[in-house]
């Protein structure tokens, strides 16, 4: 992974992103034939490990409709979220743990780089761009009860991941920002800050054969591509996709069929 510094290779992304929080175009470039909504799966915990739980096992579990602009907040008991979206209580013996919001979650992320894999002649070459927001690596020092804890290491030393970063061309689509990498398809599970980070919001090959994006406040990651995209990610038992398009709903307002009447 190594920080991009010319941010021209991201203007096709800018020059077809749609106004913020409009539709799925706010989210994903709306120049390609297919679009997918890989929904992130709540999860249930059994002892040490979870297992995932799908948008359409809770669907039909509480008597909702599974559809391409439904919301997860809405595929649950009222009870489940507050106003602000915050989960307040799972459903026992259905799901423990809500899906990751704003991040695609890692298995996920390995399961479409292999798929896309075999979309791209360029697999080798693809660009990663990580939402300004992620926050930067620091060093926690242990220290004894009453001890004065020894001053941290610079993080802007000369290789290290800031240092990196700061080199990174930055470009902007409607309300957000982001740092440019490039690297191989299989460092979309990775950050700019290694082990300590999070996953890019937006990755894509050098031949702009499809695109993945993950918006930070959603529980959700949209891909785009050719026609042959749609049928290999819904036919993927490891991904939950349902076919969208660019003009299609996000956020609450969208679900005009389960949420509020």
């Amino acid at each position: 992974m190594r920080a991009v510094t010319d941010p021209s290779v991201a203007d096709w992304v800018v020059n077809a992103i749609h106004p913020f929080a409009q539709d799925v175009g706010s989210v994903i470039p709306d120049t390609f034939q297919a679009y997918l909504r890989v929904l992130h799966p709540a999860e249930k915990r059994d002892g040490s490990s979870s297992t995932p739980v799908t948008w359409r096992q809770i669907a039909e579990a509480n008597g909702k409709q599974f559809h391409p602009e439904m919301q997860f907040e809405f595929l649950v008991p009222d009870d489940c979220f507050d106003g602000a979206l915050n989960c307040r209580r799972s459903q026992e013996g259905l799901w423990d743990e809500p899906p990751e919001l704003g991040e695609i979650p890692g298995d996920i992320a390995r399961a479409l780089a292999e798929l896309l894999r075999g979309f791209t002649g360029t697999p080798e070459s693809c660009y990663f761009a990580y939402w300004e927001g992620w926050g930067d690596p620091v060093e926690s020092v242990a220290t004894k009860i009453g001890e004065t804890p020894p001053e941290p290491a610079p993080l802007d030393f000369a290789g290290s991941p800031r240092a990196e970063r700061d080199r990174a061309a930055k470009f902007l689509i409607p309300g957000r920002g982001f740092y440019l990498y490039e690297g191989a398809i299989t460092e979309a599970t990775t950050s700019w800050m290694g082990d300590l980070g999070n996953r890019p919001s937006l990755w894509w090959p050098a031949d702009r054969s499809w695109c993945v994006a993950t918006e930070i406040d959603f529980v959700c990651t949209y891909v785009a591509g050719p026609e042959g995209i749609a049928e290999a990610l819904v036919n993927d038992p490891r991904i939950e996709a349902v076919p969208t398009a660019p003009t299609d709903g996000i956020g609450r307002a969208a679900d005009r069929i389960n949420g509020p009447k």
